[in-house]
C-alpha cells in the first residue's frame, strides 16, 4: 500500500482493499491502510462464514464507525447474500456510512435501482466488466474491471472517451472488450 500511495503521488486517489472473514483482520488492516496513507477501503461481506443479514449489516457499520477511512462496500453475488437490499444502501446513505460500492452483479435493473437511490451522492463503481459503459451512461463513476489487467488501454478508453463526451468510441471500447472479457470469463472464479 506504500508504494501504491507513492507512486500515485497524489493524482488519483488509493483504495484499499481491507476484506477478511474476520472482522477484528478487516479493521486492523484498514488501520494499516490509514497509515500507509490510503485515501479509503474497500471491503466485502466476510468470506468463508456465513451470517444473518442482521450480522452482515452489522459487519459493515462496525467497519465504517471504527475504520478512519472512508468506506466503500463491495457488493458481489457470489459472497453470502445475492445483493445488498436497497433498505440496507438507504440506511447506509442516510447515516453517512459509506463513500462509494463496487456494483459486481450482471444485473442491470438492480444496478439502475442502485444508482437511483445514491443519486450522485456516494461513487459506484461496476465491478462487471461487460457493464462500465453502461455504468456511466446512467450516471455511476466509473468501473473496477479485472480486464483492465488484460486490456488497460482499451478498459480505459471507456472511461476517457465517456468523459470527453465521445459516446460512440465509448461505446465501441466497450463492445471491443467483449470478446476478451468472455475469454477471462471461462472457467469458475475464484480457479479451482
Amino acid at each position: 500500500m506504500e508504494t501504491v500511495v507513492d507512486q500515485t503521488n497524489g493524482r488519483v486517489p488509493v483504495l484499499a482493499g481491507v476484506s477478511d472473514p474476520s472482522l477484528e483482520n478487516v479493521l486492523a488492516f484498514a488501520k494499516d491502510a490509514e497509515e500507509a496513507g490510503a485515501d479509503a477501503i474497500v471491503a466485502t461481506p466476510p468470506y468463508y462464514y456465513t451470517t444473518s443479514e442482521d450480522g452482515l449489516f452489522s459487519h459493515f457499520e462496525t467497519i465504517a464507525r471504527k475504520s478512519g477511512l472512508p468506506l466503500l462496500v463491495y457488493n458481489i453475488p457470489s459472497g453470502p447474500i445475492s445483493s445488498f437490499p436497497l433498505a440496507w444502501f438507504n440506511d447506509w446513505l442516510r447515516k453517512r456510512l459509506i463513500v462509494g460500492m463496487k456494483y459486481t452483479e450482471n444485473h442491470l435493473l438492480n444496478l439502475l435501482r442502485f444508482l437511483k437511490v445514491a443519486g450522485g451522492r456516494i461513487a459506484i463503481f461496476a465491478g462487471s466488466d461487460a457493464m462500465t459503459f453502461t455504468n456511466l451512461e446512467f450516471g455511476g463513476s466509473g468501473g473496477v474491471i479485472g480486464v483492465a489487467n488484460v486490456a488497460p488501454k482499451l478498459a480505459s478508453a471507456v472511461f476517457d472517451d465517456f468523459k470527453r463526451g465521445n459516446l460512440e468510441a465509448a461505446r465501441r471500447a466497450q463492445s471491443k472488450l467483449l470478446p476478451i472479457i468472455e475469454a477471462i470469463s471461462v472457467g469458475r472464479f475464484p480457479a479451482d
